[in-house]
């Protein structure tokens, strides 16, 4: 899984481990935590599907530390560190 984790620049993360694991854990548990302003362009068993069988996880550059997930052409945003984290 570290091999996929990989900042918009490149280099690898190390610090988002847990977090990733946290809501791969719950995708794989059919679990999904929804934000207030949650606007999906996919219905929740896909958004779970990107989440469990991503090609690629990124995470964003700046501040908020968002895991993005990508399966194909398709990507989840997933909230990073903070009171909102691993909100789709």
């Amino acid at each position: 899984m570290e091999s996929l984790v990989r900042h918009a620049d490149g280099s690898r993360a190390q610090t988002t481990q847990e977090s990733l694991k946290d809501v791969i854990q719950r995708a794989r548990e059919g679990k999904l935590l929804k934000a207030r302003n949650y606007h999906p362009h996919f219905d929740d068993s896909t958004v779970l599907k990107i989440i469990k069988d991503a090609d690629a996880i990124y995470q964003s550059e700046g501040k908020a530390g968002r895991l993005i997930f990508r399966k194909g052409t398709d990507i989840v945003v997933v909230e990073g560190p903070g009171s909102s984290q691993g909100n789709v």
